[in-house]
């Protein structure tokens, strides 16, 4: 029996096409569960002091420290949530680092008001630090420090957590495994339906 050219072909190349892609989302999973040990890990190692001037090793994820003159850094705020998961803003301001052109944000705090300000003093802020390159604008600075304690009378915004980071790799995977085996039961039908016509 001679097998129709056209469906042979795309199903020759669309079907290891599949198969290539559920494995290297295998792989992916396996990177990504590399990365979230390290980010877990990450809490553990010593603290980042900002003052000292910007690390050159990776911080995404470590406790780390600031000193901040509120009176001169710029503050701005964005939709945040607090401790209990309540909707609102999160008050932000822009603070230099030592020794360096770079700048943080840090995160003093939860509010309902969308125009909060903070008090022009001076205060050192400790907390999680967490890289936003890859969702922040490119002008952006790159890290956001969530103040542990937060200003008065704001109120803790919610800490990020390793633990909402998704891994969906493994489900990609099985989705291209079954998209390859569909296609390969569609095609074997179609080819014994072909042949029961003759």
């Amino acid at each position: 029996m001679r097998l129709p050219l056209v469906p042979t072909l795309m199903v020759a190349v669309m079907v290891p096409t599949m198969l290539g892609l559920g494995i290297w989302q295998l792989e992916r999973a396996a990177w990504k569960n590399r990365l979230l040990a390290d980010l877990k890990a990450a809490a553990d190692r010593p603290l980042v002091n900002f003052d000292e001037g910007m690390p050159e090793v990776e911080i995404n994820f470590r406790r780390g420290a600031i000193t901040c003159d509120l009176a001169r850094a710029p503050v701005m705020t964005t939709a945040g949530r607090n401790r209990k998961q309540a909707t609102g803003y999160s008050v932000r301001a822009i603070c230099p680092v030592r020794r360096s052109e770079q700048r943080i944000l840090v995160d003093a705090g939860w509010t309902t008001r969308p125009s909060a300000g903070l008090p022009p003093e001076t205060r050192i802020f400790t907390g999680i630090v967490v890289d936003r390159s890859s969702f922040g604008k490119p002008q952006d600075p790159r890290y956001v420090l969530f103040s542990e304690q937060p200003v008065p009378p704001l109120q803790a915004s919610a800490p990020p957590s390793v633990e909402t980071i998704p891994n969906n790799h493994r489900g990609y995977a099985l989705q291209w495994f079954a998209f390859a085996a569909t296609l390969t039961v569609i095609y074997l039908v179609f080819v014994l339906a072909r042949r029961r016509r003759r």
